[in-house]
């Protein structure tokens, strides 16, 4: 895969993944007998973002699948007007407030919607990551003038409750998205 920067004003259909930003594919997947359950959620993460808009928000959205994750992401970005990046973390990330500094130049914060975060999963240092960014929550606060959307499986929700308390008790409840 090739990697490139984008403009700003495509961003909005674009995967942030280390350094890079690539591009997401629109693609769906077929119905499937949980798809009302997947529906419901959907919704109820867009009213979420929409009425966090311009300011900061922790969103904990689990999905143990990620086809399940590509394709809710892809339908989020159908059904929203907004800038929907997704910052992809890579396995040698050490601090989430670092990472998206680093990327500052692409989110703009008058017109992203919400950064959408994946790839916890994937983060060889976990436990440090999530102590890290639980230890710079007011940073991340100040950093952050719009929703932040923490995609993750059931393991790595259990590791941030244990290793971030504080940053997972600033989130209301998850939103969980059906394998």
């Amino acid at each position: 895969m090739s990697s490139y920067l984008l403009s700003n004003s495509a961003a909005s259909n674009s995967r942030l993944s280390g350094a890079t930003l690539t591009p997401s594919a629109e693609t769906f997947t077929e119905p499937h007998v949980g798809e009302d359950t997947q529906r419901k959620a959907r919704n109820w993460l867009l009213r979420t973002i929409r009425n966090q808009s311009g300011e900061f928000a922790l969103i904990i959205v689990l999905c143990n699948s990620t086809t399940v994750q590509r394709d809710q992401i892809s339908r989020l970005r159908y059904s929203c007007s907004g800038n929907l990046p997704e910052l992809e973390l890579s396995p040698s990330s050490k601090t989430l407030c670092s990472t998206i500094r680093s990327h500052r130049s692409v989110l703009n914060p008058g017109h992203t919607q919400a950064l959408m975060v994946t790839g916890l999963e994937q983060v060889e240092d976990l436990d440090d990551l999530l102590a890290a960014t639980n230890n710079a929550v007011n940073a991340l606060v100040r950093q952050v003038p719009y929703p932040l959307v923490l995609w993750m499986n059931n393991r790595v929700f259990r590791r941030l409750v244990r290793c971030a308390p504080d940053l997972a008790n600033r989130a209301p409840a998850a939103i969980r998205f059906q394998d």
